[in-house]
């Protein structure tokens, strides 16, 4: 019952790193707070090795957050995924990282969905697209 229970709470929340970087929490929490209000942020902690966990009023939220992504706090990108069971607070046992590329040069013929994601795919897997 107690895994149970805990294991619910923390499925509303986010664990989020500045990939070489670490914020000050007041900052962070201040951050935070200001743009994901809205979104029923209710709580921001931090781990000793520099976690931040964003704790929301539900689940749901929590994917519509992720999806508006990335985000850039102070001006430094934060890496954000889902909390899960089985998520260890360690950066050495990270082995992917989403990020956003800006192709430039890219020859005109790619100017489309596959095109681009062909070209994203030399870089890794691609999982979005702007217009």
């Amino acid at each position: 019952a107690i895994i149970t229970a805990t294991t619910k709470k923390w499925t509303r929340c986010m664990i989020g790193f500045f990939p070489g970087f670490k914020m000050p929490y007041h900052v962070v929490n201040t951050i935070a707070s200001r743009v994901w209000a809205s979104y029923g942020l209710e709580n921001v902690m931090t781990t000793a090795n520099g976690f931040m966990v964003f704790c929301f009023k539900t689940e749901a939220v929590i994917h519509v957050v992720l999806e508006k992504g990335p985000w850039m706090f102070g001006g430094k990108v934060i890496i954000l995924q889902q909390w899960h069971p089985h998520f260890v607070f360690d950066k050495n046992k990270i082995s992917k990282l989403p990020v956003w590329i800006h192709l430039h040069g890219l020859p005109f013929i790619l100017w489309s969905k596959s095109g681009l994601s062909l070209a994203a795919s030399m870089v890794g897997k691609p999982l979005s697209c702007d217009e």
